[in-house]
């Protein structure tokens, strides 16, 4: 689980985007089976997905993936953004 996401990045950065992808899965997959789906390792692994697939151009699955990180991001960790008229 520890190295999977560095390798990926390196294969993403050495022009192989579908072996990062497919990394970047397994290790998301591990994380979530262990960690469980609301871990900052888990919603990390998802965001580094979400990248992959960006730059690999995959728009149509980043996007889903970007959206879900955020939402549960948002949930896991209590945000609540600023009233109108309070400071931040």
């Amino acid at each position: 689980m520890g190295q999977r996401p560095f390798s990926s990045a390196r294969r993403s950065r050495q022009g192989q985007p579908a072996r990062a992808i497919s990394h970047l899965q397994r290790a998301l997959a591990d994380r979530v089976r262990v960690l469980g789906e609301d871990h900052p390792s888990t919603l990390a692994s998802r965001n580094n997905l979400a990248h992959a697939y960006r730059s690999a151009g995959d728009l149509g699955r980043a996007i889903p993936l970007f959206e879900q990180n955020l939402t549960d991001t948002e949930r896991v960790r209590c945000y609540r953004p600023p009233m109108e008229g309070q400071p931040d």
